[in-house]
């Protein structure tokens, strides 16, 4: 990554390439290494765009860094400007909860999203994504929980997503 990066704007497929190499062999430099980098390229001769700091929240999502994914927001805001859109920043928390299997704070995280729902309810993709988060953390019973709360809602459950259940259990 270090030797790459002197080559000059890493984007897109590249950018996730390398932060998924940096995340899963040093997290501790995740931050520093890819804000430090889009800010160095920065204006006037790259515009740094929102979809970069996006790629690099659901890399930590993934990874089940929570702490990584706020780092990483907190770091664009005061280094970059860039201020990433709250439902696609809810989602990536969700994500890194569910992903490390904390239940506390998905928990929470849906009840907020319920208070702030005109119907009350949480929306299906939110669903999805803790059922993914869950099933990556090994957290089978909170997938289960998940999907009948899917179909609670009148959802149709993915086939896919029951089929990797039972392939997990």
């Amino acid at each position: 990554w270090r030797s790459h990066k002197r080559t000059g704007s890493i984007r897109g497929q590249e950018l996730h390439h390398w932060a998924g190499r940096v995340m899963a062999t040093e997290p501790e430099a995740f931050v520093e290494e890819f804000i430090g980098h889009l800010a160095q390229m920065s204006p006037p001769d790259h515009a740094v765009l929102p979809g970069e700091v996006s790629i690099l929240m659901e890399v930590a999502a993934k990874a089940g860094r929570p702490e990584i994914v706020e780092a990483v927001m907190q770091a664009a805001k005061e280094r970059l400007g860039v201020v990433e859109d709250p439902i696609r920043a809810h989602h990536c928390r969700l994500t890194a909860h569910a992903s490390c299997g904390s239940e506390h704070h998905v928990e929470e995280l849906l009840r907020q999203e319920r208070a702030q729902a005109a119907d009350g309810t949480v929306a299906l993709r939110s669903l999805a994504i803790v059922v993914r988060g869950y099933m990556r953390a090994g957290k089978l019973q909170g997938a289960i929980l998940q999907l009948q709360e899917m179909h609670r809602l009148g959802h149709e459950i993915p086939p896919r997503a029951v089929s990797k259940l039972f392939a997990a259990a």
